[in-house]
């Protein structure tokens, strides 16, 4: 059987339904988060929180057969390719000083944000080539990569981790204010045009 080289991203009316409300839910968690005396504990659970929400804000546009499987393809390349066809120019202007942040972190601190297989998002790189595909999609692998370190690698973390967290989870948290304000113009047919209800990425 051959590969496809095609995904889809389809917004789903209904899984959108029950997904509000779990982001309701995760977003009344966050908010009574309080710093305390362990800002580790409090930048690791904040950033935690967040990718909770996102990730559930991906399964809103992954058709059924892709529900468990494609993770990563559907949390990086497909939403950035959905949320750069919908966005202005506002969320890549509110995104700068966390990114930037982020960048400077992981150049002085020498951290390594890559995947499993050694792939580098380049975020720097791709964070000032202006494209918003190329921005969102660097800048959304580099957190999907955060991720997966948090939830399979290493989970004693440094003092140093701090500075790169606390950026990470201010830019997830904008990215997602932005797809769920998205959503909710979608779900009320004021933005969904017949070009622009699916989106097809080439993997």
């Amino acid at each position: 059987m051959k590969k496809s080289n095609e995904c889809k991203a389809e917004f789903d009316y209904v899984a959108y339904h029950y997904v509000k409300q779990f982001v309701h839910r995760w977003h009344s968690k966050i908010s009574r988060m309080q710093k305390g005396k362990n800002e580790k504990n409090f930048v690791f659970d904040k950033f935690i929180n967040e990718y909770i929400i996102y990730s559930a804000l991906v399964n809103v546009i992954k058709p059924q057969e892709y529900k468990h499987k494609c993770d990563c393809i559907y949390c990086t390349k497909v939403m950035a390719e959905y949320i750069a066809e919908r966005i202005s120019n506002t969320l890549i202007l509110k995104l700068s000083d966390p990114v930037n942040e982020l960048i400077k972190i992981i150049d002085t601190k020498q951290f390594k944000v890559v995947s499993s297989k050694d792939k580098n998002p380049e975020l720097k790189e791709n964070w000032l080539s202006g494209d918003p595909r190329n921005q969102l999609s660097a800048l959304l692998e580099t957190l999907y990569y955060m991720r997966c370190n948090l939830f399979h690698g290493q989970k004693e973390y440094s003092d140093d981790q701090i500075f790169l967290l606390k950026p990470a989870f201010v830019s997830l948290s904008m990215i997602n204010k932005e797809i769920e304000y998205i959503f909710s113009k979608i779900e009320n047919r004021e933005t969904l045009t017949p070009n622009k209800s699916k989106v097809i990425i080439e993997l």
